[in-house]
């Protein structure tokens, strides 16, 4: 990931968050969220997509488990969201929808849910 800048955190509270581009206080973001077993697939296009949108990308691995709407509003929190898309990879499209569900996020713009297994 080398489009801007890059920002990463260690996995805490089950999941670790990588971010290209610019930061959410300058530009839209689009957050992907996803399986962590999915994110080098991920992580290898979010400079493209960081390039292609001008947007900062964020790639949220959750380790494990149940799908859990709370991680998804931790993540957003960490990494400063301010506007942009959730994406749902998965498993984790469950998430997203169950974050979305739980709270009115004005702060997401649009919603896609990939593979959703809900």
């Amino acid at each position: 990931m080398s489009a801007g800048h890059r920002a990463g955190s260690p996995a805490a509270s089950g999941f670790s968050l990588d971010r290209v581009g610019p930061p959410p206080s300058e530009a839209p973001t689009i957050v992907i969220v996803l399986r962590a077993e999915d994110s080098k697939v991920w992580a290898a296009m979010a400079d493209r997509l960081a390039s292609a949108t001008r947007c900062g990308v964020a790639v949220v691995a959750i380790d494990a488990g149940v799908p859990d709407p709370r991680v998804v509003a931790l993540a957003l929190d960490r990494l400063g969201f301010e506007r942009g898309l959730l994406v749902g990879d998965d498993l984790h499209a469950a998430s997203v929808a169950g974050h979305l569900g739980r709270v009115a996020d004005h702060r997401v713009r649009g919603v896609v849910l990939l593979r959703p297994r809900l």
